[in-house]
């Protein structure tokens, strides 16, 4: 197939590009809103409405959504960051100890589940948190809708304005308005996100061109191009011209994707608020949220016509630092002076997990335990506070009026339904969630640990990064990986839970437990159509002194290869 189909049937993306191609957007620290976000200072801006920025925000789509771009396949940026949550992580978060490393102190953070730690082998490792289940970020995952609009990008700022090479310099023509780009850069070599310890972008480099893209992924929207043949490789010329992936061509395609999400048909927009969320927000201006959540600290709105007089106030956020006195989660580290980024308050009705502790699970809990508390400090809370009584028979209280706005005002409904330009596939993640197909109790070794079997890398045809692992096993110890083709759960054999079909399960290979009691084995899956649906089924047994019968199991793990 030719690839100018990769075009073909993107009508809405062109308008969107050609629309804003006429819109001259000022270099400002939030942009202009609800306009493009193509801002002045970055080349995007200039190309614009061109069919190479389109095949740049289409491979940007592509990649955004896709888990190959991750070590073992298993994360995409889409993982964390999920367009029917607002951006947010669908899983609700993770917790973590927070900036003081101490679990179940008021100090702790929700986080994003990430990777199995891995050291600069790809070889399992325990994390000194997390041991060999998922690290998990150390704050609630920012949303990307809408992040185009902003000059600096995380909780902390630390990205943009400017996008900067490996070596320090700034990226020709990216010396402002380019914190998606600097923010893109960042995940895929995490080893907490994407990637593993002592991780190189020649790494992801290399082996991205060959892969095909989404292969991983199904339902995918006739939005994404998808062709069969065309590789990654073909995509990238296509954008950048002939020549390598590069970190730099990853990270603008990724960004250019994200200045399409511009949530912008939401009631506030479109001058259909209720009677109730049009007295939300009058409180919300006038009693204080306007000092961090709007363009220079005051909102002006007409009620009768429902416009704004400053269009930048739409973002609700003003893009700066605030230490809003959260209890016990105020004092941040150097990195965050001033406190955190004010987040947009766009699909904040959506989210799972608000502020950037994400210890907050809903607007409501927002207002109760924070903003519309007597104790919380006056210069971070409605002032005076709202009155929860409503004022009569089928009248909301002022408290309701509020939640009222900003859970379904600032809610655009294209966000809300996966609608394009939020439209996505299904990962394979979401298909096979993580420890989805481990079967069995296993048995437990020394110091009552049962060892854990890790399988969560993709047996996709040819995946030449597969790898199965094991953790919290007895160091020194001789460990069986037994595979079969099958499982027979409930058997146990001399002493041990054994789930695998015992007639067809032979030892696929013995490893010598590693110091820190794990033991990785890597090696490619079969290729070749005539191994789709093959099951492949693991099971690891360790030779345990302190185990009953001397012998420790795992669970075991079933796939197939697709």
């Amino acid at each position: 197939m030719h690839l100018s189909s990769l075009t073909r049937g993107f009508v809405p993306a062109v308008a969107l590009l050609v629309t804003c191609a006429a819109t001259e957007a000022r270099a400002q620290i939030i942009g202009t809103w609800p306009t493009c976000a193509f801002p002045s200072g970055n080349p995007t801006f200039a190309s614009s409405g061109s069919t190479n920025a389109l095949h740049k925000e289409l491979l940007g789509k592509l990649l955004f959504w896709d888990e190959q771009l991750s070590t073992d396949r298993s994360m995409a940026c889409a993982s964390c960051h999920d367009v029917l949550r607002g951006g947010n992580d669908k899983h609700g978060g993770v917790q973590h100890p927070g900036f003081d490393g101490i679990f179940g102190n008021a100090d702790d953070t929700f986080g994003s589940p990430g990777m199995v730690r891995s050291d600069s082998n790809r070889d399992f490792t325990p994390d000194p948190i997390y041991g060999v289940d998922r690290q998990v970020t150390g704050l609630n995952a920012p949303t990307m809708i809408g992040a185009a609009f902003f000059e600096k990008l995380f909780w902390d700022m630390r990205a943009g304005p400017d996008f900067r090479d490996q070596s320090g310099a700034v990226v020709s023509g990216f010396s402002s308005n380019a914190a998606l780009e600097s923010q893109a850069s960042g995940p895929p070599t995490s080893p907490v996100e994407m990637g593993h310890d002592g991780i190189l972008w020649s790494e992801i480099e290399n082996k991205l061109g060959a892969l095909f893209p989404l292969a991983l992924a199904t339902n995918i929207p006739a939005t994404f191009p998808v062709l069969p043949g065309v590789d990654y490789q073909q995509m990238f010329d296509l954008a950048f011209g002939p020549g390598p992936v590069t970190r730099e061509h990853i990270s603008i395609a990724i960004a250019a994707y994200m200045r399409t999400l511009i949530p912008n048909q939401a009631p506030v927009d479109l001058g259909t608020m209720t009677a109730d969320q049009v007295a939300g927000l009058e409180l919300f201006r006038t009693r204080g949220c306007a000092r961090c959540h709007s363009n220079g600290g005051v909102i002006e709105f007409n009620a009768a016509t429902q416009t704004f007089t400053d269009p930048n106030d739409l973002l609700f956020s003003d893009g700066g630092p605030h230490n809003i006195q959260l209890v016990n989660h105020s004092t941040f580290p150097a990195s965050f002076p001033g406190g955190v980024k004010a987040p947009t308050l766009r699909n904040v009705g959506l989210r799972k997990r608000l502020f950037h502790s994400g210890h907050i699970t809903s607007v409501t809990q927002a207002m109760t335990v924070h903003y519309n508390n007597p104790s919380t400090p006056l210069a971070v809370r409605f002032n005076p506070i709202l009155s929860t009584t409503p004022p009569g028979p089928g009248l909301k209280s002022e408290f309701d009026q509020v939640v009222d706005f900003l859970e379904n005002a600032l809610t655009d409904p294209r966000v809300a339904n996966g609608v394009v330009p939020f439209d996505f596939p299904t990962l394979h993640g979401d298909n096979v969630p993580f420890g989805s197909n481990l079967i069995g109790p296993g048995s437990p070794g020394t110091g009552g640990l049962i060892p854990t079997m890790i399988a969560n890398a993709p047996a996709k045809l040819d995946n030449q990064h597969w790898r199965i692992g094991l953790g919290n096993a007895l160091p020194g110890a001789l460990a069986s990986l037994y595979f079969a083709p099958a499982l027979q759960p409930g058997q146990v054999i001399g002493g041990v839970p054994f789930e695998l079909d015992s007639g067809l399960a032979f030892v696929s290979g013995t490893s010598t437990v590693g110091p820190n009691g794990t033991v990785t084995v890597h090696q490619a899956v079969p290729s070749g159509a005539g191994f789709l649906g093959l099951e492949l089924d693991w099971q690891w047994v360790v030779a345990d002194p302190a185990a009953t019968g001397g012998l420790a199991a795992s669970r075991a793990a079933q796939m197939f290869i697709f």
